[in-house]
């Protein structure tokens, strides 16, 4: 049986243009440094005017994205979120698709995801709410 870490490597050596997986189960690929989105950017955001916000949001995810990457010895610059239920926020206007695709391109980009899927489709938390994220122009793999 191949495991998480196996599908992942191989996925990766087929040179994808986006490097984005999605993980449905917490798994510990040897010291992965999973950031907790939604709490990062909560507390970063505190203090901020709400109005500033949605102009506040890219360079504070970029700042803390910069500081959690780490480099793994199998995937390379590593990126793993998890809860990013805050991005999908209708007030913060944030197109998630862009995000994942612009940081899966340069970076192996790891999201726990614990809603549905189906497809190329992403639901937070399931079909029926109105959150979902569109892969289809995203080079990704599910394990």
């Amino acid at each position: 049986m191949i495991d998480c870490k196996d599908k992942i490597v191989s996925f990766l050596n087929l040179i994808p243009r986006n490097r984005l997986i999605i993980s449905t189960d917490f798994f510990d690929t040897e010291k992965v440094n999973w950031m907790n989105i939604g709490k990062l950017l909560a507390h970063e955001l505190g203090n901020t005017d709400k109005s500033k916000i949605v102009f506040r949001i890219n360079q504070l995810l970029d700042d803390v994205i910069v500081k959690n990457k780490i480099q793994h010895k199998e995937f390379g610059e590593t990126i793993a979120i998890e809860n990013i239920g805050l991005l999908l926020e209708p007030e913060l206007k944030f197109n998630v698709e862009k995000f994942l695709s612009d940081y899966s391109q340069n970076n192996t980009l790891i999201l726990k995801w614990e809603g549905e899927i189906d497809t190329n489709q992403l639901y937070f938390l399931t079909k029926n709410d109105n959150h979902k994220i569109d892969l289809n122009n995203i080079s990704h793999i599910v394990i």
